[in-house]
């Protein structure tokens, strides 16, 4: 796994195809064993359900998300969860689309002391206690024994682990920088050998955990990581946000010059296996600007999915153009 053999983007085929919705983002993409792709899109706020060959399935959802759905997973048994940040809760649906479940309150936010004002710098800093879900939650990951672990996330610094009948069993996390803290667990993934890795992505960092949430390893070779996947080697693909000069590192401080998007691919140990830059503005065949979800299919393609038009283009630092969607191939 040293070079990435392919990289095509197929907003193209996704996006356009007839009954896809003009979406502005695309939040988080994942991918089933059938090979159907599932996109969770904003502006829409809707799930959209692909065949291999791009047409469009189903569509569900839209009666129950925000403005701001952030992550979608695929769990064994067919269940798909959203997690919906502005509404502060994870939607539980059966593979048809129909809502089954939910976790949380939604539109209850828990009180952590945080403010959604200034920075993300100052946002993440605002967070001053760990508290129950969810406070604009980012992420979930079904682990093989069926428990459901959930990143809480932009307005909170925790790990939620629920038993798979939805009972809150634990939760693991406190606000900062050091062991075990978090500014920002924006993303995480459950691996097969009982690993949670966390993107803890103020922080730069990448945190590696037990179930029960003990801390085993901290991976510092990344930059804003912001998307994860794992593939059936075990190896951990990153995406890894761009940096903006004036933006702010917990950890690195203030960056005075603009720091690309990037994937990074590492073992199940953390030793780095390849790191693909992307330099650009996001609109040429392959660049990325903006990861924010991340899939590994089974026939080994990575799904990229962007947020490039509210975390660019909306702030005037790309053109209205930029991509949204990418499959790649590392060999």
């Amino acid at each position: 796994m040293t070079t990435l053999t392919t990289a095509t983007s197929p907003n193209g085929t996704f996006l356009t195809a007839p009954g896809a919705p003009d979406a502005v983002d695309v939040a988080d993409v994942a991918v089933h064993t059938n090979g159907e792709v599932y996109l969770l899109t904003r502006n829409p706020s809707v799930v959209t359900v692909f065949a291999p060959d791009g047409s469009v399935l189903r569509q569900f959802g839209q009666e129950l998300f925000s403005e701001r759905p952030h992550g979608i997973a695929l769990g064994p048994d067919a269940t798909v969860y959203v997690v919906d940040e502005l509404a502060h809760a994870v939607w539980c649906f059966a593979s048809d689309g129909t809502h089954t479940s939910t976790l949380g309150v939604p539109g209850k936010p828990s009180d952590t002391g945080y403010t959604h004002q200034g920075s993300m710098y100052a946002r993440a800093a605002s967070v001053e206690r760990t508290a129950a879900p969810f406070h604009r939650p980012t992420a979930l990951a079904v682990a093989d024994n069926g428990e459901r672990f959930v990143a809480d996330g932009y307005g909170n610094a925790a790990i939620h682990r629920f038993a798979a009948n939805g009972t809150l069993l634990a939760s693991f996390g406190t606000p900062g920088s050091g062991p075990g803290q978090f500014r920002l667990p924006h993303a995480l993934v459950a691996t097969s050998d009982g690993r949670i890795i966390v993107a803890d992505r103020e922080n730069d960092r990448l945190q590696v955990f037990d179930q029960a949430g003990t801390l085993h390893a901290i991976w510092d070779d990344v930059q804003r990581p912001c998307a994860l996947g794992v593939d059936a080697d075990g190896n951990v693909y990153v995406g890894e946000l761009t940096w903006w000069p004036a933006d702010q590192s917990f950890r690195h401080g203030v960056k005075y010059a603009q720091a690309p998007a990037r994937i990074s691919v590492f073992s199940r140990n953390g030793t780095l296996l390849h790191r693909h830059v992307s330099p650009g503005d996001g609109t040429a065949e392959g660049e990325f600007i903006a990861p924010h979800g991340l899939a590994v299919a089974p026939d080994g393609n990575v799904w990229l999915a962007e947020v490039a038009h509210s975390f660019c283009v909306a702030r005037g630092i790309a053109a209205p153009r930029v991509n949204r969607l990418h499959r790649f191939h590392f060999g």
